[in-house]
């Protein structure tokens, strides 16, 4: 629910690392929880993750072989949006650094500026 832009500027960052800045936030975080550099990860899939059913080539007669998305379909538009909305930025813990959860997840809303939309739970 952080909007497109912001899920492009996530992606480009620590997705695609640029700039080796996946592998930076998780020491920054690290390093703030007192815990070890490997004891942090950040999953950021690809803003397109949950399009591919949208992808899908279909035959649609004279026209010939489109992608579902590229339709001109209210419903395939709502569906879409849909799925855009499933994206999720992750940060995983090491079991041992568990406990220290919710002041990650602290750190994380401080220092991407997004609230945590889920709460942070442990295992």
């Amino acid at each position: 629910r952080i909007g497109e832009e912001n899920v492009a500027a996530l992606e480009r960052r620590y997705h695609h690392n640029e700039q080796g800045s996946r592998q930076k936030l998780e020491s920054q975080i690290a390093e703030q929880a007192g815990a070890a550099p490997h004891e942090v990860a950040i999953y950021c899939p690809s803003g397109e993750m949950a399009l591919k059913e949208a992808q899908m080539p279909v035959i649609c007669g004279p026209q010939g072989v489109q992608r579902f998305c590229d339709l001109n379909s209210d419903e395939i538009r709502v569906l879409s949006r849909g799925h855009r909305a499933l994206w999720k930025f992750f940060v995983f813990l090491s079991p041992r650094i568990a406990e220290k959860s919710a002041r990650v997840s602290a750190i994380c809303e401080e220092m991407l500026g997004f609230n945590n939309e889920l709460p942070h739970a442990t295992f």
